[in-house]
């Protein structure tokens, strides 16, 4: 008996063993600035996976004020892209664009389409991840020249201001290319909100202290693994009540938000729900010539670490602000969204949706603006063309077939 409970035990031990040492490895790229490179975000990733079966094994080029049209036309960036290894690449676009509307809708949205598509002709099993970065500590007016005039945002009162135009920003483009949001400046903000006298930025009121890399670390291992961080190591530059904090305000602010995150669970718990990718839209490549600073030396290597503060830092000299000239961007075409009682037009440059309804059905129709916030709703029973006023941004449309009962939702984008 006692030889057989030895036997017993021994084989409980094995199959642990085994099961643990199963390693959940990802390869993951990040092509960013000094808002990826400041305090090492990746590196604080992979310490997060300490005593677990997790490995993240990346590379990164992070140049100081880098965009993503500049990554779009650098050498280092792309040839990384053509390894074809990556599980995920995450794109991090400089702090100021996403909130000023001329680069925001004629540089970030072009170079991240162009990206998307070029990782995804290397990288077909691959998903993109954009960092939605965070606004600054006290928001005001951000203005930038990257060599098509001065542009300048809103004069944004605060932080949450600032937050809000960021957050659309990148929605918008993970929804266009179906592609992940990692909510960092969402996920600071919440805590920002409800805890007060909480500082994540670091002196210069832009960039990362530790803690806001801790916490950027947080939400970046959720949406990787879709597991929650909750109990993950911390190493003594952040207190073990802090830590915890981070880690549960992330396991949140991405699993009570996945639809907003366009991040999917199957059962398994492992998607990539990749389904576009079949233009490269990629290359063309004048160098930029330097690189990442603080950081984990993966790369290339002779950069300013910290920059500006400002992260403006025009600093690649080999880039015009243009892509190349030959991407068409790819989403200036209208949506045309088809189920069996209803069609969806939509133009993402006009402000109307056209709802048109099939075989005699009746639908009822809400659409909400990304922040939840009810601003049309009626029946239909044959076509409408819906105007939205100050149209730009994100929507949510909920169709309900009111004879079936069925209901649906789509996502439709306005620039």
């Amino acid at each position: 008996m006692k030889t057989r409970l030895t036997l017993v035990l021994t084989l409980v031990l094995l199959i642990f063993k085994t099961s643990f040492s199963q390693k959940d490895e990802i390869n993951v790229l990040f092509l960013g600035n000094s808002y990826t490179s400041v305090n090492n975000l990746p590196k604080i990733i992979s310490e997060l996976t300490e005593g677990t079966n997790k490995v993240i094994n990346y590379e990164t080029v992070t140049p100081g004020g880098h965009t993503l049209f500049q990554h779009a036309v650098n050498q280092t960036s792309l040839s990384l892209i053509r390894k074809g290894t990556w599980d995920y690449v995450v794109l991090q676009e400089q702090s100021q664009l996403p909130s000023i509307d001329y680069y925001r809708h004629n540089a970030m949205r072009t170079a991240y389409q162009k990206l998307h598509d070029s990782i995804m002709l290397y990288n077909p099993q691959a998903k993109v991840v954009g960092y939605m970065t965070w606004g600054r500590r006290y928001g005001g007016q951000q203005c930038v020249d990257y060599g098509e005039g001065l542009y300048c945002s809103a004069d944004f009162v605060d932080f949450n201001h600032m937050q809000d135009t960021m957050s659309i920003a990148y929605c918008e483009n993970a929804y266009a290319t179906n592609s992940y949001v990692a909510p960092v400046g969402d996920a600071w903000k919440a805590a920002l909100d409800s805890i007060p006298g909480l500082v994540l930025h670091s002196s210069d009121d832009s960039h990362p202290n530790y803690e806001g890399s801790y916490f950027a670390a947080c939400v970046f291992y959720s949406v990787l693994w879709k597991e929650s961080p909750v109990g993950l190591f911390h190493n003594g530059n952040i207190e073990s009540e802090k830590a915890l904090l981070f880690q549960n305000l992330a396991n949140d602010i991405v699993f009570n938000n996945l639809e907003k995150w366009n991040i999917t669970i199957d059962n398994d718990g492992d998607d990539n729900g990749n389904d576009d990718g079949n233009d490269d839209g990629n290359d063309d490549g004048n160098d930029d010539g330097n690189d990442d600073g603080n950081d984990d030396g993966n790369d290339d290597g002779n950069n300013d670490g910290n920059d500006d503060g400002n992260d403006d830092g025009n600093d690649d000299g080999n880039d015009d602000g243009n892509d190349d000239g030959n991407d068409d961007d790819g989403i200036n075409i209208a949506e045309n969204i088809q189920y069996k009682n209803y069609i969806i037009n939509s133009n993402p440059k006009d402000n109307n949706v056209i709802i048109e309804c099939k075989n005699k059905s009746k639908i009822s129709v809400s659409i909400y603006n990304i922040n939840g916030i009810l601003l049309i709703e009626k029946d239909i029973t044959s076509c409408e063309t819906i105007k939205l006023s100050n149209s730009k941004g994100i929507y949510i449309v909920q169709i309900t077939d009111l004879y079936s009962k069925q209901s649906f939702t789509e996502r439709i984008i306005k620039y």
